[in-house]
């Protein structure tokens, strides 16, 4: 089995509301459980804890890629009751983990470099390729893109809220 606390680790690397960090974890054998910590709530900007069932939702995704990274598969059930997140750990098919690592370096790799600010944009150009990629990504039905480069033209002809 891979070693629970280091992907419980990769885990509370997730970004949550404000930064606030609102879970709980318990290891089991071959399964992590996710809790949420409500002595972390945020009730004045967040009443319904619509951020923080986010912020959990965004730990689970990082265990999830931490425990594909390792080669194994992750199974994951909610609990209605206590509102908790269970992840059962299993190797992959009956395949020996260390034979079946998953392609998902860029993700895994992301995790660690993450970051947020709070800061003001320091207003430095996204470089063309970036925003070719950008641009070129595939979208969902109904969702389209506006990329702003000239923030005066912007103010001048499109109202963003």
């Amino acid at each position: 089995m891979p070693d629970m606390t280091e992907l419980v680790q990769y885990a509370i690397m997730a970004p949550s509301g404000h930064n606030t960090q609102p879970w709980k974890f318990r290891i089991r054998e071959n399964m992590i459980s996710i809790f949420p910590d409500f002595s972390r709530r945020l009730p004045v900007v967040d009443p319904l804890d619509r951020e923080l069932y986010i912020s959990l939702g965004c730990a689970l995704e990082n265990l999830i890629i931490a425990a594909e990274h390792e080669g194994y598969r992750a199974s994951v059930e909610h609990s209605f009751e206590n509102g908790s997140i269970s992840v059962n750990i299993e190797p992959a098919d009956g395949i020996e983990p260390a034979d079946n690592k998953a392609s998902n370096d860029q993700l895994f790799n992301a995790i660690s470099i993450r970051q947020s600010t709070r800061r003001q944009y320091g207003g430095r150009p996204i470089p063309e390729a970036d925003m070719e990629k950008l641009a070129s990504l595939p979208l969902e039905g109904g969702v389209s893109v506006l990329f702003v480069t000239d923030p005066e033209k912007n103010r001048k002809d499109h109202r963003i809220c």
